[in-house]
This record gives structure tokens, sequence and C-alpha cells, in this order.
């Protein structure tokens, strides 16, 4: 009765209904677009399941068997897994939990092939080292590729900005050195998985091995232009941004100190460099920008960031790359001047007195603000077009600029000199940029700078509200010990003396309370 009929010259004729579909056909997203059958094998091209580029889609003959072995492998490893005991289920799904966001189902054989979907071109076979495996035994390969990309995505910079795989050009560095692997997955795991405590356990060691290694390396050689550890020590320094709670911070100023020893030779080291290499210098470029404000003991020069901007420039123009968006993740977005003008107005900052050479400083600093426009904001656009930079962009660069042009006005206050400024109007205006940057769904994690400077200047108790309710958008970015830290500093600056006046921007004396903060 309910048989399906074609039509034909000879009139209806009974049709076979189509066959279904045996559930396993996985389809990537070039295939689907295609509406062609997909047969679950890697694709030999690293770009087509990002799309954004093209969608052609080179299948490998040779991989499609072992590609039905691993589906094989997965269903025996499932129903092994469900006669287990419930504390190794439980421990499992934790690695599952964590990297959720990504596109590709991990492989869980103690050697990973070329894992083509995460961008890792025509990379080799490898294995995790047994110093990293001792400690996370069901750790595997694929699994710690899924795990890094997701922490690279989700809190070092946004895919939708920048595409290439930081953890592809470290991960032969770090095979070579276990501390800077022990970091990575230190980070990946503490940032994914931190209510997890078998994981922040797991973490924790890696942590601690990571810490080790580098201080033996360190205790063994003088040297300190190893690159690894320059890239393992501000790893390192982010790890402690999320794991110390909101009373602890001398680790993590600890690190930071110690990132500012090894990075120094860097700094003034005009030698071909890869673009890795830049991208950790610019790394470093940007915790010290942002943190050093809170660091009064430092002794760095003024100078400082102006020669390692440079350097960073002079690297990434060897290699046919601008200082922009597209190729530098984080000080991009406001070109490597504003990075310079921040770090030289913390700089100023610490000094309890402003002598006649600090005062040209700080007129050089306020007219080069006044002339200053962000990289992002030559190419401004509503658009989503793929060559012009993101709305959020221009956006952070105007937050900085005008968090930095407040604590640069008020940079000779406590010399005397009466200082002409509306607080309320540089308050009013970040709150609007900081407003807008958390429409976004995604935002950088470097934001929280401007948010505490001009914090100090909120007066009413409207504005103190909104701040605190623009804090908990950093958790998941710099984890909730960081938001806590920056929530207190400000309470610190917004306490009233008997006379009814605000501490306010006199915190930026306090070294009791700069020492308290960082990020």
């Amino acid at each position: 009765m309910f048989a399906n009929f074609s039509s034909t010259s000879e009139g209806l004729v009974e049709s076979k209904p189509r066959p279904k579909a045996n559930g396993l056909n996985l389809s990537c997203l070039p295939c689907r677009r295609k509406k062609k059958r997909c047969d679950a094998a890697r694709p030999t091209c690293g770009r087509c399941r990002n799309s954004y580029g093209r969608d052609v889609c080179v299948w490998s003959d040779e991989k499609r068997n072992r590609s039905r072995q691993s589906r094989e492998i997965k269903a025996d490893q499932r129903h092994i897994q469900s006669d287990s005991s419930p504390s190794t289920t439980a421990q499992s799904s934790s690695w599952e939990v964590a990297k959720s966001d990504t596109s590709t189902n991990s492989i869980t054989s103690p050697v990973a092939d070329c894992p083509m979907d995460l961008g890792f071109h025509g990379f080799c076979p490898w294995t995790i080292p047994d110093a990293v495996t001792n400690i996370s035994p069901d750790l595997s390969p694929q699994m710690f590729l899924n795990i890094s990309t997701t922490f690279q995505r989700r809190i070092l910079c946004l895919d939708i900005d920048f595409k290439d795989s930081i953890i592809m050009d470290s991960l032969p560095l770090a095979l070579d050195h276990p501390p800077l692997l022990h970091a990575w997955v230190a980070c990946s795991v503490i940032t994914l998985s931190r209510s997890m405590p078998y994981w922040y356990e797991k973490a924790i060691k890696h942590y601690d091995s990571a810490v080790s290694g580098l201080s033996r390396a360190l205790q063994a050689q003088n040297e300190t232009g190893d690159k690894w550890k320059r890239e393992t020590v501000i790893l390192l320094h982010l790890f402690e941004g999320f794991q110390s709670r909101s009373d602890e911070s001398v680790l993590g100023k600890a690190h930071l100190r110690g990132a500012h020893e090894l990075f120094n030779p860097r700094v003034k080291d005009r030698s071909p460099m890869s673009y890795h290499e830049a991208l950790v210098l610019e790394g470093y470029i940007m915790h010290t920008t942002n943190n050093y404000l809170f660091q009064p003991d430092s002794q760095l020069p003024l100078d400082h960031i102006t020669k390692a901007s440079e350097t960073l420039v002079s690297t990434l123009g060897q290699l046919g790359l601008s200082c922009n968006w597209r190729h530098s993740p984080w000080i991009g977005f406001g070109g490597p001047e504003l990075a310079d003008l921040v770090f030289r107005a913390s700089w100023l900052a610490h000094k309890p007195s402003l002598n006649t050479d600090d005062r040209q400083q700080v007129e050089n600093i306020i007219t080069r603000l006044l002339s200053w426009t962000a990289p992002a904001c030559f190419e401004e656009s509503l658009t989503t077009h793929l060559d012009l930079p993101p709305k959020r962009l221009v956006l952070l660069a105007k937050a900085y600029w005008c968090a930095c042009s407040y604590l640069t006005t008020h940079l000779s206050h406590h010399d005397g000199n009466t200082v002409v400024s509306d607080d309320t109007a540089f308050v009013t205006e970040t709150l609007e940029l900081l407003d807008q940057l958390t429409e976004y769904e995604q935002t950088i994690n470097n934001h929280l700078w401007p948010l505490i400077v001009v914090g100090t200047a909120a007066t009413s108790l409207e504005s103190q509200e909104h701040i605190r309710s623009l804090l908990p958008q950093f958790n998941q970015a710099l984890g909730p010990g960081s938001v806590k830290r920056a929530e207190r500093f400000l309470e610190v600056a917004w306490r009233v003396d008997h006379n009814g006046g605000m501490y306010g921007r006199n915190i930026f004396k306090d070294r009791d309370a700069l020492y308290q903060m960082f990020f």
C-alpha cells in the first residue's frame, strides 16, 4: 500500500527504496559541500578541513585501510572501557571533555600518524617521551595535539584571527627538551580541565617537572640563549596566572623576572630568527607590557620594549611579513608603538618623583599618543572579509589608547603639578569600548589591562559595579585567580578615607598593592 513508484514510459513502476546509510560514513566539510560520499580517510591536504581558503579534498588511498582499522580499534576500546572500573572510565573521559572543541576524533595508539586535520602537514610519526608518559601514561600523541590545539584556540589566540599552528613549530623543540613539553601539557590541561581534580593534579606534576627541568638546565649551563628555555618560562608564567590562588603572586612574578633574564640577549640580537622564535619574542613583549606596571622592583631600561619591538619588526621583515594583526596575534592589533608607549608609561609610573628628563619623557609619550593610530584602525571595517581586521581589534586598540592616555596624564601628579583631566570621560569611553568587546562571543585575553588602569578612576558606585560585572568575562581567558587579583586591586583603589577622598591612582605608587597583581 505504501510502496514507492516511479514514472516510466510504461507507466508507474514500483521502485525499490534507497538503501540506508550504515552510520559509519563520516563526512568532512569539503565532501559535504560537494555532496560527495566521504570514505573517512584523512585528507592529505591539511587546509581543506579548515575550509577558509579552498575546498580541494585529495584522498590518500594508502590510508583508507588504516582508517578502517582505527575505527575497529576504537570500537574495541569502547567495549573494553565499558567493562572497566568507574575510576578508570572517569579519568579517560576527562581527556574527552578537555578536547571537546576539536573537530577530530582521538587515536589512542602509542604512535600518532600525520595529524593533517590539525594542520600538521607532512609531520612524521612520533611518540611522547618517557619523561612525560611517566606522569600521564594515558596521554597519547593525538590527545596531546588535540588539547594543545584547543589551548591555542581558546587561550593563546583565536583561530579566526591566527590560523597557523604554534604547537606544530614548537613540537620538534619540545620533543628534544622534555621540560618544554611538560610546560605545554601543563598549560593545556590546566586551562581546559580546571574543575577535574584528577587532571588538575596531573597538570601540577607536569608543571613541577617543567620547573625542575628548566632549573637544572640553567644551573648546568650559564648559557641562557637556548630558545626552548625562553618558550618554557613564558608558558610557566601563563600557567601560574591560571592555577595560582588570588593571594599568590610570587611564582608568577618569579617566572616573569626569569623571562627578562632569558630574553635580554635575544632582545639585542639581530641574528636571523624563525617565525616561531619571533612569535615567542612577541609573546614575551605582550606579557611584559601588560605586567610591567605591577613590577615596581624591576630594573629593565626605559627602551627595553623599544629594542625588543625593533628586533621583532626586523625579523618579520626578513621573513617578508609585517607586524600587524595577521602575523602578530598578541601586539599586532595596536602595533609595536602602542606596546612601547604602554611600557614607558608603566616604567615612569614606578618613580616616586619625576626629574626633568622624566617629565620630558612624559611629554614625548603624550605627543606620540596624540598622533598615534592603530594599524587595525587604518583598515577598520564592519565587514567580516578575510583581508580586513575584525572590528573588536579596533575596539581593543582604542581601549589601550584610552588607558595609556589616562595613566600618562597623571604621571606628574605627585610632583605638585596641576593636572587638568576629565577622569569620568576616560572611564566612560573605556567602558563603552569594553562593553562592545564583550558582545563578541570570542575575545582575546589581553584586554584586562585597560580595565584595571582606568578602573582606578571609577568614582561612582554605578561605574564600579559596571566594572565588577565585566571582570567575570576574563575567567576563561586568564583564570579565576587573575580575576580575583584584579578585583582585589580595584577594591583597594576604591577605598575612601575619612575625608571622603578615594585612593584612586595613588595605588600606582603603592608597592604592596602592585606586588599582589599579575596576569
